[in-house]
Formats: structure tokens, sequence, C-alpha cells
């Protein structure tokens, strides 16, 4: 409290008791006459709470009765304050690199440094069929360089062999389908023939 128990007792008269023990009323409950009161309080140094009167809006208070319950009040709305602050700096930063990001992206593209996946898809799709159709031709080419008696079982020996590379091939590409597409949200797309299915292909 503003009133030490020495001020009551050296009131002389009942006047001069009155007139302390009104005033006494009149300040905070929670109130601290000195400002390392304030600091012990809230656990901080002193220094602290000297820096406190110079912010805007200052600390509530004047010297000699600084109310704890005030200061406590104004600290919480400094610390939401400072929060928000905070909080629209991280956002103003996220979205800033977002748009770096993008136009960086951009400009690799104008320059050719990064392609466009579906091209790239296209692409190796077709590289993928014509390299099958020629797999599947080698049958028929390596037959007919054998002799006569052998081109039946190089046919069908080669046959099954290039079948046996392009069925191996054609399920790796399959897993890391699956990995890409559990790591990617699903989408919905109209059914394409498998570049490497060799279902129903002839080697002739």
């Amino acid at each position: 409290m503003s009133y030490s128990r020495s001020q009551i007792e050296a009131a002389t008269t009942p006047a001069e008791l009155q007139a302390i023990l009104l005033a006494a009323e009149s300040q905070p409950r929670w109130a601290v006459a000195t400002l390392t009161e304030v600091a012990t309080f809230f656990k901080v140094a002193t220094s602290t709470v000297k820096g406190w009167r110079a912010e805007s809006p200052p600390m509530p208070g004047n010297d000699g009765a600084w109310p704890l319950d005030a200061i406590a009040g104004w600290r919480h709305q400094k610390n939401i304050g400072s929060d928000l602050a905070t909080s629209q700096k991280q956002a103003t930063l996220e979205a800033t690199q977002l748009t770096n990001d993008s136009r960086r992206l951009d400009l690799d593209k104008q320059r050719g440094e990064v392609l466009d996946k579906a091209a790239v898809e296209l692409w190796a799709a077709t590289a993928l069929i014509e390299a099958r159709c020629m797999i599947m031709s080698l049958p028929e080419r390596l037959s007919t360089s054998a002799p006569p008696e052998m081109r039946s079982f190089i046919r069908e020996e080669t046959d099954r062999h290039c079948r046996d590379v392009l069925t191996s091939l054609r399920r790796r590409l399959e897993m890391d389908e699956i990995d890409e597409n559990e790591r990617q949200p699903r989408v919905t797309s109209s059914p394409t023939r498998d570049p490497l299915d060799v279902r129903g292909m002839n080697a002739d």
C-alpha cells in the first residue's frame, strides 16, 4: 500500500488519521509504492520496469502508486499485440517467399531449364513405345540370320526374353508410379494404354 504503518502511527489527531485512511482507501487495492517492488512482483529487473514507463502507451501508474493489476493487464495487451505483429510478419514473409518461388519457376520455364510435366510424360511414353517396338522386332531379325533349322527356336527364345525384359521394366515403372501417387493427392484421369504392355503383341 502507499501508506505505511509508521505514517498511520504518526497521526497526532483523529482528523489526520481519518485523512490518511481515506487516502489509503482511494488507492488501488493491489498497488506498490516503488518501481523496485513492481520489478520484484513481475520477477524482472528494475531497469526493465523503467523501460516500461517509456513505452507507448506507458505502464499505468504514478510515482508512489503503481497498480499491479492494471500493470498486469497492460502487459497482457502488449503481449497480444506483439504476438499478432509477429504472426503478421511471418505471414508476410511466407507470402513473399511463395511469390519469389513462383516468379523464379516461371523464369526457369522461359529459359528452358524446367520442363512441363505433361510434355515430359508424353516424350517418355513415346520413347517407351518406340523402344518396345524395336525390342519386339529383335526375334524376327535374329531368326533370319540363323540357320534354317534354328530359326524357330531362336525366334521363340528371343521373343520370350524380350517379353520378360519389357515385363520387368513395366513392373518397375508401376512400382515407381504407386510411390508417386501415395505422395500426391489422387487425381482421376482417363485410362491410357501402358507403353510397355506387350499383351497381344506378336513378334513378327
